[in-house]
């Protein structure tokens, strides 16, 4: 029996030109469709011929990238590396494959490397130093950063992760903290100074130069920290001519908030950067103030001593172990007829007449060597004009600082 249409399935109230309205919107939205399915059908053809050519880019910037890579399963075994990785470490793909990645560590960081990776398994995403081991037997150390890929449980499925030699970058770090440490520590004040005379580095002791902490003076000009009057009279025309590559050394005054008015030994160095422009200089200071007191105070004894030393009516004269005379008074100048020049040119030997030879020799062999000074003794001396006289004389013994005769 002929199925039978429901009632419902047509709606008599409509026109026939609704119903032809309707049929033509339909046939409307099945042709965008179609077309939609044509553009879809194209494009997946499109793709499906440039797929090769995108796995083979994605292939050579695998193998080819600068960067180590490698990959790793839930356990830590090595599933895949890069021909990077396997350049840096002297290894071939079946060398490495299948092999956990531990066994190329040194002993001491396996189980830091273990623990990340456990952390990795949570957070995803982690980056860790250690230190692997090259076939040939050489440690590099690395910096290693990780990313996990999951199944469709959640479950980790493999790691991707970059492998960065840092051997030489921590090499310098370490020999630029050993520097600053050094620079932190030395007694001189060490200040880089730009362009505009304003502080970029200073060391501890600078920082006790200037009774400032290194907050207050990083930035600032120097002008504030000297005074505009030394700036302008000392400092700057050094500084000036430091900036055209010259370098710079001169002791001075300066009067220190902190340390008051000491004396020091300054040095300017151009600063340079890598291309050869000059950006700025490095000032050394140190404070050579006892220095300079004990230098005066000897100054002042000099002078004392040669007062007294021409005020003298005795003769005195200083003579070197092998007979030079390095110096003498007008006394003695006068008594033998000779200028002081001409008597450094002359030795002991000259102005003594040969029969008294033997017995000088003795008296120092004698008394001076073996106990610093001789008896009051008689000899003679013989005078540029060839007369000789008789003098009466003690001879002192002056050592050096190892105690052995001057």
């Amino acid at each position: 029996m002929p199925k039978k249409i429901p009632n419902h399935a047509f709606d008599t109230d409509k026109s026939r030109e609704q119903l032809l309205q309707e049929i033509y919107k339909l046939r409307e939205s099945l042709t965008t469709k179609e077309r939609r399915c044509l553009e879809l059908s194209e494009e997946n053809t499109r793709l499906a011929r440039t797929l090769p050519e995108k796995e083979a880019f994605y292939q050579i910037l695998y193998e080819h990238i600068p960067l180590a890579y490698q990959s790793l399963d839930a356990a830590g075994n090595i599933i895949a590396v890069n021909k990077t990785w396997l350049s840096i470490f002297g290894y071939t793909h079946e060398e490495v494959n299948g092999r956990n990645f531990a066994d190329f560590l040194h002993p001491d960081c396996v189980e830091h490397f273990r623990e990340n990776f456990h952390r990795l398994k949570s957070v995803s995403e982690t980056g860790v130093e250690l230190e692997m081991i090259k076939k040939d037997g050489c440690l590099l150390l690395v910096s290693l950063h990780g990313k996990i890929s999951r199944d469709n449980l959640g479950n980790l499925w493999q790691t991707h992760c970059i492998i960065e030699d840092i051997t030489e970058r921590k090499r310098t770090e370490e020999d630029l903290r050993r520097y600053r440490q050094i620079v932190s520590f030395t007694p001189d004040g060490i200040s880089l100074v730009d362009q505009d005379y304003r502080y970029r580095i200073v060391n501890d002791a600078y920082e006790t130069f200037s009774g400032r902490k290194r907050e207050q003076l990083l930035g600032r000009h120097i002008a504030e920290y000297l005074g505009e009057e030394a700036f302008h009279t000392q400092v700057q025309p050094s500084f000036d001519r430091c900036l055209q590559g010259e370098t710079i050394r001169y002791k001075a005054w300066f009067d220190y908030p902190a340390l008051g008015r000491r004396f020091v030994d300054v040095t300017y160095f151009p600063y340079q950067e890598f291309d050869g422009s000059i950006t700025g200089i490095v000032a050394s200071t140190r404070d050579i103030t006892d220095v300079k007191q004990v230098e005066e105070a000897l100054r002042r004894s000099e002078a004392h001593y040669r007062l007294l030393h021409e005020s003298m009516r005795d003769g005195f004269v200083h003579v070197m172990m092998d007979g030079r005379i390095i110096d003498c008074n007008e006394i003695y100048c006068r008594m033998l007829g000779y200028s002081a020049e001409e008597l450094r040119f002359l030795t002991y030997i000259n102005i003594t007449p040969e029969r008294w030879h033997d017995f000088e020799a003795a008296i120092v062999c004698d008394q001076i060597l073996s106990r610093g000074f001789s008896d009051i003794y008689e000899k003679e001396y013989r005078r540029k004009d060839g007369t000789v006289f008789p003098v009466e004389l003690r001879t002192i013994l002056i050592r050096d600082d190892r105690g052995r005769p001057a």
